[in-house]
């Protein structure tokens, strides 16, 4: 509806065993998405790399529980009354799931013209590779 032209989301992905962000008025855990890091190929890559959001995002479950956060924040942004929503996506490091969970999202809520704005907290610690 035309409600959605006045909003701005702000996605923070993060890592929590560095902690959740204070900021966070939602937080979604995608701890139980596959996890990339254990397949030596993609350790070092990231969520902003087109082979990890596949690799997390290619079974029915997955793309159902990505679905299934779309939905919810759709109608809570509905009744919130807020402007600005701080949303908060975490798996272990912050590395792989949570970037493609966010850069996912992003790209939905975009879609369905929200203002979306993303941060990876994490991407100083991300283990790529020295060229």
């Amino acid at each position: 509806g035309s409600f959605i032209k006045k909003f701005r989301i702000f996605f923070i992905c993060f890592g929590f065993k560095y902690g959740i962000p204070a900021d966070a008025d939602f937080v979604f855990d995608v701890r139980c998405l596959p996890n990339p890091y254990w397949v030596d190929s993609m350790r070092e890559m990231s969520g902003l790399d087109r082979e990890v959001r596949d690799y997390v995002f290619d079974s029915e479950t997955a793309r159902e529980y990505l679905k299934r956060i779309f939905d919810l924040l759709i109608k809570c942004f509905e009744i919130s009354g807020k402007k600005d929503h701080t949303v908060c996506i975490g798996c272990t490091g912050g590395q792989h799931r949570s970037v493609a969970t966010v850069i996912q999202l992003g790209e939905m809520l975009s879609n369905e013209g929200f203002d979306c704005q993303i941060s990876h907290r994490e991407e100083s610690k991300f283990l790529i590779k020295e060229v």
